[in-house]
């Protein structure tokens, strides 16, 4: 099965990011940066995308969530491998849509995984983009027991 070799995420709240950093693997990266923008956009040379914007790494799983989300997906496109993943968190929130239509017209299938979501008590969709899906779905080994 195929396996995330790389991961990059970038939070601009630093309280968050503590506790996000203990419990990330090791092929996980986490950046602290301010956020000039909003939760849909960002400004030119906001130093929250600019983490993004300048890597030259090809990344195999870009996590859209916090900030700036429609620049940070539009950022993602350029920056992953050939069957790469973005993952926008509250992808049902109208705010969000320039991010689907853009992944739409440059080639990619979106996969929804829609229910509660943890802590907030109301429903929402994680949506889950690829342009080659099919690299994730070979020879896969059933999930590991849950303890149930």
């Amino acid at each position: 099965a195929r396996r995330v070799q790389s991961v990059v995420s970038v939070e601009h709240d630093s309280k968050w990011a503590g506790i996000v950093r203990g419990r990330l693997s090791a092929n996980a990266t986490l950046h602290v940066a301010e956020a000039w923008g909003d939760g849909t956009e960002a400004p030119e040379g906001d130093p929250y995308t600019g983490v993004l914007r300048d890597t030259d790494e090809r990344l195999d799983l870009v996590l859209v969530d916090g900030v700036a989300r429609n620049a940070s997906a539009r950022l993602a496109v350029d920056r992953l491998a050939e069957s790469g993943l973005i993952l926008l968190d509250d992808a049902d929130r109208p705010a969000y849509r320039p991010a689907h239509e853009y992944l739409r017209r440059h080639g990619f299938g979106r996969l929804d995984f829609y229910g509660p979501k943890p802590g907030a008590g109301y429903l929402s969709t994680t949506s889950v983009f690829s342009r080659r899906f099919d690299a994730w779905l070979h020879d896969l080994e059933p999930p590991p027991p849950s303890g149930y």
